[in-house]
């Protein structure tokens, strides 16, 4: 703590604190003594009568004293500051009031959102400001922005600009509304400040700490009194990626629990025009998931939401996201050296009503497109002798029967296979075929042998591929009954098949229990073991869209569900691209008024735990450049300002006369004057 005077000029006044002291001396002298040998008796009064006057003379002369001490610094008009002071007296203050916009400041305690205490808190701030200073606003949301484009004096319109705020649905960026901050204090004179009023959440706070250039003051301003509890849809996901008509698909909704007790909540899903409803019970701190089973009957995007109940925090208790349904699992064929086995491979895919088989080439087996420029799901090479084959990320599933005379060399990612793959014709014993896992997954539909056996029959060739070692990561699936794969994972999306089809022999192609495993391969782990969710966006960011080529550039719009229209743009030759989205929702693009896309927006995680720093973490964000952290407006006053004591100092001064006329009182009543 520190004291400054106002009236510094006046401080020679407090000498005149020692007239009480002289005017009790003077009052203290005696003539001369003279002994007379008749005055014993009065010597003894005199004794008793010092005795009791002594201690009243010296408690008069210490409230005189402090009566005109306080009274005299009461002219001098001193101010107590903290140890965080942030402004000299009569400096030009120029200061920037950096207001948290963010999604978490919707939240409510009691009846008062947490944004519009930080608005009342920083229109305090304004208010202690003089006509000398000067002063600005800037909103921390995704994109902050500043009210005045340089630092002015009008407080009346910063004021109304507090009272239209309103609160976004976005994440705040933190470190670009400083950076801001500091830019608009860079070309002005006198004391320069920056206040952060904020509800400075934990998870958006803890790692903003920033350095701040020499001269600035920093000034954290917390709103919001407690941490509060809160209940979120965190994430809306689905199983398999990319459904195909008549599929089934898993709806799987998060509920996360941001609170210290276990709570029970339902949870809604709305698919199309299907409507579910499940009760899920999440423990304290942990998430809780429910899932919605959904059968596609009509490709294109299938609009999905899942909502809870809403709390005192509704912007997270929603959630929207879009399932592709494709109409086809498409799969290129490549007929490379192994034409009859792409001949039967071809006849199976056309035998599942869900499929469409297309012959493809070389250029697009390596693009994983048709000559549509449709993706495929997948792709059957028959006779491999080295050409490129789709990028393991492309998600593109491969399946690559060795050509003659080839080689598996670049196949397995980090398995070296030299040499070149002879052709071996079989014979009755050496063609059969067994399960090499018969509890994988890939087999569960022939359990109860509805569907045939996918092992019966038998192999007439094969090509001479050595086994694999158990560290090479390689899963056969499929073996021959020396142990020789026929059907192995070599990766996520690339399988070998060590079975020429069609050949003279084989019966493998006509049992029943083929093409049910050539169906079951096809679709099997298309994403089941992850939790796949789409393309997504958060509120404040642009939302984009991939065109076809047939669509007209000035027909296309982006609407809300509410109806409202967002700008967009054309970036290149397809790409659209829109103003920011301010809101979550699902936005659909249009073309000639018909919908041909939807893009869902939602709420940030992130800003959904509510728990916030204490004011000992917020003022250390500062660093060792230092930093104040106060819990209202008028903490802020304090720091730039300080406390004004001379009311107090009068208070003290009157004290000081009524404790005198006490004494006084009780000295004149006991006899003691």
């Amino acid at each position: 703590m520190s004291i400054s005077l106002i009236n510094g000029a006046m401080a020679a006044l407090l000498l005149l604190g020692a007239v009480p002291l002289l005017v009790h001396l003077f009052a203290r002298t005696r003539p001369p003594v003279y002994d007379f040998s008749s005055v014993e008796f009065l010597r003894r009064i005199v004794r008793k009568t010092m005795r009791l006057r002594k201690p009243q003379d010296w408690i008069l002369l210490a409230l005189r004293t402090l009566f005109a001490l306080a009274l005299i610094a009461a002219f001098l008009r001193p101010l107590l500051f903290s140890d965080k002071r942030i402004a000299g007296l009569g400096e030009q203050k120029n200061v920037v009031v950096v207001v948290d916009a963010s999604a978490s400041m919707g939240a409510s305690e009691g009846s008062q959102a947490r944004f519009a205490e930080a608005c009342a808190e920083a229109a305090r701030v304004l208010d202690g400001l003089t006509a000398r200073d000067r002063a600005n606003l800037i909103w921390l949301d995704a994109d902050p922005d500043a009210v005045f484009p340089e630092m002015g004096v009008n407080f009346g319109f910063l004021h109304d600009a507090l009272r239209r705020a309103q609160v976004s649905s976005e994440r705040g960026a933190i470190a670009r509304a400083i950076a801001l901050a500091v830019e608009q204090l860079g070309q002005v004179e006198g004391r320069r400040e920056i206040c952060v009023v904020s509800d400075f959440q934990k998870s958006a706070w803890t790692e903003a700490a920033e350095n701040l250039p020499v001269g600035v003051d920093l000034v954290f301003l917390k709103v919001g009194s407690s941490d509060l509890d809160n209940l979120a849809v965190r994430q809306l996901s689905w199983q398999p990626s990319q459904p195909i008509v008549g599929e089934e698909v898993s709806l799987i909704a998060e509920v996360e629990n941001f609170s210290a007790e276990p709570t029970t909540t339902t949870v809604f899903c709305s698919a199309g025009e299907n409507r579910q409803s499940r009760n899920v019970t999440v423990g304290p701190w942990s998430r809780g998931t429910a899932v919605f089973r959904q059968q596609v009957s009509q490709p294109g995007d299938l609009p999905v939401t899942v909502s809870i109940a809403e709390d005192s925090f509704a912007g997270d208790d929603r959630r929207h996201q879009v399932v592709p349904v494709r109409p086809f699992y498409q799969v290129g064929i490549y007929a490379g050296s192994e034409a009859d086995t792409a001949r039967v491979w071809q006849a199976a895919v056309a035998a599942l009503p869900w499929t469409r088989a297309v012959k493809i080439d070389a250029a697009e087996l390596a693009a994983a497109r048709t000559q549509a420029n449709a993706k495929l799901d997948a792709v059957l090479v028959a006779g491999w002798t080295g050409e490129e084959l789709p990028s393991p990320d492309s998600g593109v599933r491969c399946v690559v029967l060795p050509g003659n005379g080839g080689s598996l060399e670049g196949l397995v990612d980090g398995v070296s296979v030299n040499g070149k793959l002879e052709r071996q014709v079989l014979d009755e014993d050496r063609g059969r075929l067994r399960l090499s896992r018969a509890n994988d997954p890939l087999f569960a539909l022939f359990a109860d042998g509805e569907y045939g056996s996918p092992v019966a029959g038998k192999v007439a060739h094969r090509f001479s591929v050595p086994a694999f070692a158990e560290d090479s990561g390689v899963a056969p699936l499929i073996e021959y009954e020396d142990g020789t794969p026929a059907l192995a994972r070599l990766s996520a999306t690339r399988f070998l098949w060590n079975a020429p089809l069609a050949t003279t022999g084989e019966n493998w192609a006509g049992q029943v229990g083929f093409v049910p495993l050539l169906g079951e391969f096809l679709l099997h782990d298309r994403g089941e073991s992850d939790n796949i969710s789409g393309i997504e966006f958060e509120p404040g960011a642009m939302l984009s869209f991939l065109a076809n080529d047939d669509l007209d550039p000035a027909e296309v719009e982006l609407t809300r569900g509410s109806g409202e229209a967002l700008e967009v743009q054309l970036n290149g030759s397809r790409q659209f691209t829109s103003e920011p989205a301010k809101d979550p929702g699902l936005y659909t693009w249009r073309h000639r008024l018909a919908p041909v896309a939807m893009s869902p927006v939602n709420f940030p995680v992130m800003e959904s735990d509510l728990r916030s720093l204490t004011l000992a973490e917020v003022e250390a964000l500062g660093g060792d450049g230092g930093a104040a952290a106060v819990g209202g407006g008028d903490g802020v006053r304090f720091l730039r300002d300080g406390f004004q004591l001379w009311p107090l100092l009068i208070a003290v001064a009157v004290a000081m006369v009524i404790f005198e006329s006490l004494v006084l009182l009780w000295s004149t009543r006991t006899g003691t004057v």
